[in-house]
Order: structure tokens, then C-alpha cells, then sequence
């Protein structure tokens, strides 16, 4: 039923605009073909302080923080461009540097038909395509990208536009499955590549997606993940801009020997956003059942809670405090985060 009603808002319904609170460059390949050449560049940096309140040592290892990042596009013709997105990350004086984005995008049909290729941040959700937006995902994305983190991985993707616009169009995509897992950091060839097929819509106000999503990536089990979601933003007179975005998954895992695995989740964000403030909720539930030799057991559920607030000064600075906590029969997290995030861009 909850399908049957995503769906019937996604196709109803309009619009989408970058959120304020994604400190990443929303690399759009709906927008209209470039009349000239253009070059751009961003730099981004982020300072993290994160206290665990668990009151355990082996918990507080990762309060230190710092990342940065620099992203950017060149335009070689107007249907012809590259974006890309380097950042150095370094947690508890370990360092690591990720290639997050380096891909090109070719529209020689900029209304019906557009392709990208390289490595590229999954369009699976609306969570996924945001780096720095949160501190942290909802544990049961685990299930989906295999880690918490943003994930992106070395692939194709193609957008068909059967009626020439935005409101409507398929997205479908193929990957190698040699995803940046920094949770884990174990690398390996997929015994099936991930594979996508979405339906979409955007507009001025919204964007809404059906995907199906499935892989069997190295070190995990198979897994077919069928998600919906809209998200709406409203502008008003008053500069008051409400934020609404909702999620839902259906996951399967199934194991080469042993029980098979089905979660239903929900990720729910509610935000709001007035002169140089922003607020923010966000709540997720997921439900899990293990079944194999004809019994059932269901897993306790996993919920999430992330309270947001945000000042920004300037332009180009944030200042955001995050309270986490997250259960599942064990309090799993309960920090305090606070981050500086910093942001230029060159055109």
C-alpha cells in the first residue's frame, strides 16, 4: 500500500530544489545544455568533534574528525562534461584519500536521453547522493549499500525522457560492485555487479523515485532492495522554507548457506529553514525477519533519531550540532557531534 501511495504522489505531484542543508553540489544531468563553455570549482572542509555517550572506552576512539574535499565540473563541449569529487578524510590520525566522483556526462539528446560514466555516488534514494548532508545514515541503509556511508562505485548510467521533461523519466544503471566501503575497507570483485531501475520525477518542488536495486557484492550476501520516496520544499514570502522527505524499503538478503533475511524501514526528515537557522528531525524504523528451515524469528527493531540544529554566519560557513541516538535491544549510539563546515566556489 505505502507503494501504491509513493507512487501515486510521484506522479502527481512537482518539483525539487537543492536543499541548503547539502553541502555538496547537487550534480543534476537534467539541467538544460550549456550555450558556452563553463569551469567550476569547489572546496569543502569539515571539522567534526563527536562525544560518545555510552560512557566506553572502546567507544571513544573516533570523536576526532576532519575531512576535505574538492569537487568540481569542466564543460569540453555543451554536451560534453566532467564532474569530479576528491576528498582526504583523516579519523584518529589515520588517513585516507577517496575518489568519490570522476565521471563523464554526455547528453546528445538534452531532452530524451543522457548517459554518465565513471565513478559516481549510487542514484539509489535521496539520502545517497549527499555527502556531508549528515554525520551519520540510518543503520539499515547497511542493508542496502552494504555500509552507512555515502557509496559510489564505477559505472553507467542512462536517463531516457519519453516526454522530453524532468517530470517524468527512467534511470537505469549498472556497476562494476567495487564500492567504496570505508566501514569495512575490504575490496573484491561482486559475484553479480549492482543493477538499477528507477523511475523519477522532478521539478520545482519535488523529486520522487521506484527503484528496484540489486547486487551480491564481495564479502555480502545477495541482495534486492525495492524502495519509493518523495521529497517537497516550499518557499514562502516570509523566507520561511519547510522541508519534508520520506522513504521506504523492502530488502531481502539471502545467504548462499543459511537463513534469508527481510527488512521493511522508513526514514522520515522533517526540516525547516529561516534567515540564517535551520532545524531538522530525522526518524527511522526497520523491521527485520530471519526464516530458513521453516521458522520465523523477528529481529528487534532498529530505530534511529537525529535532532539537527544549524547557524550559518556567512555563505560559506556552517555551524551544525547533531544529537544521535540510535536502538536495537542495545543503545548502538548516542553521540553529541558537532561540525564546521566550510564551502568557496570558483565559476
Amino acid at each position: 500500500m505505502w507503494i501504491s501511495f509513493l507512487f501515486f504522489n510521484f506522479i502527481s505531484l512537482a518539483g525539487t530544489t537543492q536543499s541548503a542543508l547539502s553541502y555538496r553540489p547537487q550534480s543534476s544531468s537534467l539541467d538544460s545544455s550549456r550555450q558556452e563553455h563553463q569551469r567550476t570549482l569547489d572546496l569543502n572542509i569539515e571539522y567534526r568533534v563527536q562525544k560518545d555517550l555510552r560512557r566506553r572506552l572502546a567507544n571513544n576512539s573516533e570523536e576526532g574528525f576532519h575531512e576535505i574535499s574538492l569537487s568540481g565540473q569542466y564543460d569540453f563541449f555543451n554536451d560534453l562534461q566532467f564532474e569530479f569529487d576528491f576528498s582526504t578524510e583523516k579519523v584518529d590520525f589515520q588517513h585516507q584519500f577517496k575518489v568519490n566522483e570522476a565521471f563523464l556526462k554526455w547528453t546528445p539528446w538534452v531532452k530524451n536521453l543522457r548517459f554518465r560514466l565513471g565513478q559516481q555516488y549510487l542514484p539509489v534514494g535521496l539520502f545517497n547522493q549527499r555527502s556531508n548532508w549528515f554525520s551519520t545514515n540510518p543503520g539499515f541503509f547497511r542493508n542496502i549499500f552494504a555500509t552507512t556511508n555515502e557509496t559510489s562505485d564505477l559505472g553507467l548510467i542512462v536517463e531516457i525522457l519519453p516526454l522530453g521533461s524532468p517530470y517524468f523519466f527512467l534511470e537505469l544503471g549498472t556497476f562494476l560492485g567495487r564500492t567504496n566501503r570505508s566501514e569495512d575497507g575490504r575490496i573484491g570483485n561482486s559475484v553479480r555487479p549492482p543493477r538499477l531501475l528507477s523511475l523519477k520525477s522532478k521539478s520545482k518542488y519535488h523529486q520522487s523515485f521506484l527503484t528496484h536495486y540489486q547486487h551480491h557484492l564481495a564479502f555480502r550476501d545477495e541482495t534486492t532492495a525495492i524502495g519509493a520516496g518523495s521529497e517537497f520544499f516550499l518557499n514562502n514570502a516570509l523566507d520561511i522554507n519547510p522541508h519534508l522527505l520520506i522513504e521506504v524499503w523492502r530488502t531481502e538478503q539471502e545467504q548462499t548457506f543459511g537463513p534469508k533475511q527481510q527488512s521493511e524501514a522508513f526514514v522520515t526528515y522533517v526540516g525547516l529553514e529561516w534567515w540564517k537557522f535551520a532545524w531538522g528531525y530525522r526518524w527511522s524504523v526497520a523491521r527485520s525477519t530471519v526464516t530458513g528451515n521453516e521458522t520465523s524469528i523477528q529481529l528487534p527493531d532498529e530505530t534511529n533519531h537525529l535532532f539537527m540544529l544549524e547557524f550559518k554566519p556567512v555563505a560559506q560557513m556552517a555551524i551544525r550540532l547533531e544529537r544521535v541516538y540510535e536502538v536495537q535491544s542495545e543503545i548502538l549510539k548516542n553521540d553529541w557531534v558537532g561540525r564546521a563546515l566550510l564551502n568557496w566556489t570558483w565559476k
